[in-house]
């Protein structure tokens, strides 16, 4: 990018997190204006393109016309699939686009192996910072929309994968687009960016104080999930690199118990909806319980009035500079009249608004809960405020229509 509008725009790359490693090695590239302050425009001819095939609307164009921006090739060997066009800073809808001639490809689909785990997101960029941070750990490609890519040859690819991820947007364009893929695909599970809007945004933040995992670390439980394996300590290099052996640890420093494990893995797992999309899609509109059905009650937690706040929080012992092993903290704070302390306040506000909806079973980006009231209590017993009140702006947007006519009751209020 050897002119000043192009510097700035690989600047805005390097800001969303991407390496020049990877941007070299994905061949991006930069269209800039003409001498005369006009678009680019090439003849339809050398496009390779004929004109008498083209819509009046493209011919009357008179050729090809690009306009500035950040051009990304799709390949699949030798084969030009796609010219797609970012354009930062312009409108939504105006900011990104293709160049005409382009095909329904599906970007970075040579990465995909027979038998190895794969990961779809909607842009080009998502798929680049997945590659970037787990690129030794899962093929990543971009569909370009949530609607787009849906051929035989591409499903057909996608197939011969031992998991699918299905990481659309966190968003209602990314659920529905999600659950065509569940469909399409048997070994697909839907792996949401809950967390964040999408795998990129949780690149860009994944440094920031209270973040809850990187991206690497997202895509690692992804693939544990799938596999039924408990994730019960986070890897704190996230170098890819050759093995090395874990020293042994003293029995004394083990932190083993089944429970703190338990309690860990309910709050990392992200739960596999596959076949639950549709009943999502439906309690949005529709809570499993009638209204006017009481607020939360305690379940497993003690009956109010309560001595102890039942937050508990996991922090992390550090065994050696690569093992940790969770530990409990249980809170000291006094409760108030709902039985929680007012920093805790946010996940008696949580169990309210599961209660409404029927305690659903969600995902909730690296963390999910399963369905009902005694899943839903641990979960609130466990998760940050900063988190819990995320939760709750993201499940409310999720179930909007079901409780926009509807007040719910919150005694801590």
């Amino acid at each position: 990018m050897e002119y000043p509008k192009g510097q700035a725009l690989l600047d805005y790359l390097r800001a969303r997190g991407l390496k020049d490693d990877i941007i070299k090695k994905k061949r991006f590239g930069y269209v800039p204006l003409g001498k005369d302050g006009r678009w680019y425009l090439g003849t339809f001819e050398h496009w390779g393109l004929d004109p008498d095939l083209l819509l009046p609307g493209r011919r009357e164009r008179g050729g090809v016309c690009i306009p500035p921006g950040i051009l990304i090739p799709w390949s699949e060997g030798d084969i030009l699939w796609r010219l797609g066009l970012k354009r930062p800073g312009q409108p939504k809808g105006k900011d990104y686009g293709q160049v005409v001639g382009s095909g329904e490809g599906m970007f970075n689909i040579d990465q995909v192996h027979c038998g190895q785990p794969a990961m779809i997101v909607e842009s080009e960029i998502c798929a680049c910072s997945v590659e970037q941070e787990a690129g030794d750990l899962i093929a990543c490609v971009a569909t370009g929309s949530t609607c787009r890519a849906r051929i035989g040859r591409w499903i057909s690819d996608l197939a011969l994968a031992s998991v699918v991820l299905q990481s659309f947007d966190e968003d209602e364009a990314g659920d529905n687009g999600s659950a065509y893929w569940c469909r399409a695909l048997k070994n697909s599970m839907r792996w949401s960016p809950m967390v964040a809007k999408d795998p990129n945004e949780l690149l860009q933040h994944e440094r920031e104080p209270g973040a809850l995992c990187t991206l690497r670390q997202w895509v690692g439980y992804g693939l544990q999930t799938h596999a039924g394996q408990p994730v019960v300590a986070i890897e704190h290099n996230l170098t890819p690199g050759p093995e090395k052996q874990t020293p042994d640890i003293q029995p004394e420093h083990q932190v083993e118990k089944v429970e703190v494990r338990n309690k860990l893995e309910s709050m990392v797992r992200i739960v596999d909806v596959l076949g639950d999309v549709e009943l999502l899609k439906r309690i949005k509109h529709n809570p499993i319980v009638p209204m006017e059905h009481p607020p939360y009650q305690p379940v497993t937690l003690p009956a109010l009035p309560r001595s102890k706040c039942p937050h508990q929080s996991l922090e992390w012992q550090h065994i050696s500079d690569k093992v940790a092993r969770p530990v409990v903290r249980a809170c000291s704070g006094m409760p108030l009249e709902y039985g929680w302390c007012e920093e805790h306040r946010a996940s008696y506000d949580l169990l309210c608004l599961l209660a409404t909806l029927g305690y659903p079973r969600l995902e909730l980006g690296a963390r999910g809960i399963e369905a009902g009231v005694a899943n839903a209590e641990v979960y609130a017993c466990q998760t940050s405020p900063e988190h819990t009140l995320q939760d709750i702006k993201r499940i409310r947007a999720r179930f909007a229509s079901a409780l926009n006519n509807h007040k719910i009751a919150h005694p801590s209020q």
